[in-house]
């Protein structure tokens, strides 16, 4: 009866090991993971911050076009 209760015992044991080691592997799968994702943010943010620039730049090019166009028509129907 000893020697059954401690082979449930050093069982227990390993089979806590095994799910320790198991546990880890996927701790690291998910932490890579993670990263993964997290470049894809950083990557996706600086397009984004790229796209913006270019649309703010053009926005700034036609307003000061419209503009342009605005005061030569005020000078035109001023004469």
């Amino acid at each position: 009866m000893r020697q059954d209760l401690t082979q449930q015992i050093v069982e227990s044991r390993q089979h806590a090991e095994q799910l320790n080691r198991e546990t880890r592997i996927l701790v690291e799968d998910l932490h890579h993971q993670i990263q993964l994702v997290a470049e894809g943010v950083t990557t996706v943010n600086e397009k984004l911050d790229r796209f913006h620039d270019e649309v703010e730049a053009k926005i700034l090019g036609i307003d000061s076009r419209v503009m342009r166009l605005e005061a030569q028509r005020r000078s035109g129907s001023d004469v």
